[in-house]
């Protein structure tokens, strides 16, 4: 598996010192003018960082990030439901990874099936010595799961040139609706056999409009299913360019 096109979870309370409670990640709202638009040719081109300052809004309450601990279960989940929700705390510090198509046409169309379908945003993490602080760059679901992605290796045009004007220096992650983390801890759960998670991978699959997960390996064990994380035909989402 190529852990530089792979999504991982990451938990920057947990990796900062001294150590820091969870309540300690912190939203701040901000208001960015449009980054520079991106010169491409046949490869991707980084556009250069804007020499002006951006205006940091006023400071969310913390209460903004403990939304995403509220999620709600689907239509047809029940008494499943509590089990999911314990189970994305483990998800939260097992060692999990989530691989990207390996050619960039599959990456770029799955990218924008993210953002445009599931519903995911943007974020630059900035870690202080007494904080942590998640930064919009682009939209956040406005029930935000408590699972943050760190990017590692390919990122979409968008993101790139986001994260290079408004966050050099920083950590970028992709934040992902709460409903949809709530999916995928159902599939993960239905396979643990009342043990605990250590470690989980699978590899992202986008077919036509639908968006399923593959090669899956929980705590070293082959599944062999592909299981299906988001529907864009049900939720009738169409792409646009």
């Amino acid at each position: 598996m190529n852990s530089q096109q792979d999504e991982a979870i990451v938990s920057p309370t947990q990796q900062s010192e001294p150590q820091l409670q969870e309540d300690a990640l912190s939203l701040v709202s901000v208001t960015l003018p449009p980054p520079p638009q991106p010169q491409l040719t046949n490869e991707l081109v980084a556009p250069q960082t804007p020499n002006g300052q951006f205006k940091k809004a006023l400071n969310e309450p913390k209460e903004q990030l403990r939304q995403a601990s509220q999620v709600h279960a689907p239509e047809n989940a029940t008494d499943v439901f509590d089990t999911s929700e314990a189970l994305l705390d483990e998800l939260n510090t097992a060692n999990m990874r989530i691989s990207m198509p390996s050619s960039y046409r599959e990456q770029q169309q799955l990218f924008r099936f993210l953002y445009q379908c599931v519903g995911i945003g943007l974020g630059a993490i900035d870690e202080r010595r007494d904080s942590v602080t998640l930064m919009p760059l682009l939209a956040l679901p406005n029930q935000p799961s408590k699972l943050l992605r760190g990017i590692s290796g390919q990122m979409s045009e968008q993101e790139r040139a986001m994260g290079l004007a408004y966050a050099p220096m920083q950590k970028l992650v992709r934040v992902y609706p709460a409903s949809f983390d709530v999916v995928l801890a159902q599939h993960i759960g239905a396979h643990l056999n009342d043990k605990g998670l250590q470690s989980f991978l699978a590899h992202y699959k986008l077919r036509h409009n639908q968006l399923f997960l593959t090669n899956i390996v929980i705590n070293d064990r082959n599944i062999e299913q592909t299981w299906m994380l988001f529907d864009g035909y049900e939720h009738r989402c169409r792409l646009y360019s």
